[in-house]
């Protein structure tokens, strides 16, 4: 029919083209481990996606990272209270510089730095807010990593909300609690299967939503993962056929009475 859509037509050029009308959170489901975990690969050993975290952290966060201008105002006279602001800016100072973290040793430029990445690279990053903690502000963050939300726990619980990929959410989808392992997955001695219920206003979930209903991140580099890859081995095979090829040698030698020249 003429009148059907050119990229809807089924021909032997788009015969290999195999699609699917799957939510985004059933295409996550399978492949989020996976492709965070290619990802990471990816930054170890690949110096474009390091070099592109790298230019992300100084060009997005820079060298003095996110600071605060606060702009407090008498009520009466609608004029800035210099002395309160610079109160609340010297005390903003002080938390970001010491006690932002909740392990001592992050500054609030090292947290930026580390959730940007972590979000770029992972395509996700968990940010608790602990509130009362042992500083004199009583304030500070705990970064986890998207691993801590387990993405294989999916049930539908008893009151009517449902738990999608470790985020618990109501009827209408808003996030309710997070369910985070007690400990990290990947590490080899301590790892848990237990999990812990944080409600979600102590959790800041940090990712790029591309479709409505999707409850996880994904990789800035997912599409280009396999590229990446393959670049990276072609310049290596390169190197080494370059390397092989330099280390080739030959020999003249002078011929000898009675021995043929070789």
């Amino acid at each position: 029919n003429k009148r059907n859509y050119q990229a809807a037509k089924t021909n032997n050029l788009t015969a290999d083209w195999i699609v699917n009308n799957l939510t985004a959170d059933e295409i996550l489901r399978y492949s989020l481990q996976r492709l965070r975990d290619r990802s990471r690969d990816l930054e170890r050993n690949n110096d474009y996606m390091k070099n592109f975290l790298r230019k992300l952290e100084n060009n997005v966060i820079g060298p003095k990272g996110i600071v605060l201008q606060s702009k407090a105002k008498f009520k009466i006279t609608g004029e800035l209270d210099i002395k309160t602001n610079m109160q609340i800016e010297k005390s903003w100072q002080e938390w970001g510089k010491h006690y932002a973290s909740v392990c001592g040793q992050l500054s609030l430029r090292d947290i930026n730095k580390l959730i940007l990445r972590s979000v770029a690279r992972d395509g996700e990053v968990l940010i608790r807010k602990i509130k009362g903690y042992d500083n004199p502000f009583g304030f500070a963050l705990q970064i986890l990593e998207a691993d801590m939300l387990d993405e294989k726990l999916n049930e539908e619980l008893p009151d009517g909300n449902r738990i999608v990929m470790g985020v618990e959410k109501n009827k209408f989808g808003k996030p309710i609690a997070y369910w985070l392992l007690e400990r990290h997955p990947g590490d080899k001695y301590y790892a848990s299967n237990k999990h812990i219920r944080i409600p979600a206003n102590e959790i800041i979930h940090l990712f790029i939503k591309e479709r409505p209903t999707q409850t996880r991140g994904i990789p800035w580099a997912a599409s280009a993962i396999m590229k990446l890859r393959m670049l990276g081995a072609y310049e290596e095979a390169e190197v080494v056929a370059a390397r092989v090829s330099a280390a080739k040698m030959g020999f003249f030698k002078e011929s000898v009475e009675g021995i043929p020249y070789t």
